[in-house]
């Protein structure tokens, strides 16, 4: 598609949530809006594309709750 990684990751967050709706009340980081988060292991946002195939994301945080990521598997097994 052409886009720089600036414009994917807007295209996958604030765009996304305005095209399908509730872009009032998700799609950013802003006080008062829904957010479910999934935290990359990279150390920048440009390396995203450089690590397609890999499981970056660590962890996953829904309604406030850390619900799943490598080290909180890896914690489980201890």
């Amino acid at each position: 598609m052409k886009l720089g990684p600036v414009e994917a990751f807007n295209a996958s967050t604030i765009n996304a949530a305005h095209a399908i709706g509730p872009g009032h009340a998700a799609g950013s980081l802003e006080v008062g809006k829904a957010c479910d988060l999934h935290l990359l292991d990279a150390d920048d946002f440009r390396h995203i594309p450089f690590n397609a195939g890999r499981d970056l994301v660590d962890p996953v945080i829904r309604n406030g709750r850390i619900m799943g990521g490598k080290r909180l598997e890896a914690h489980r097994l201890r």
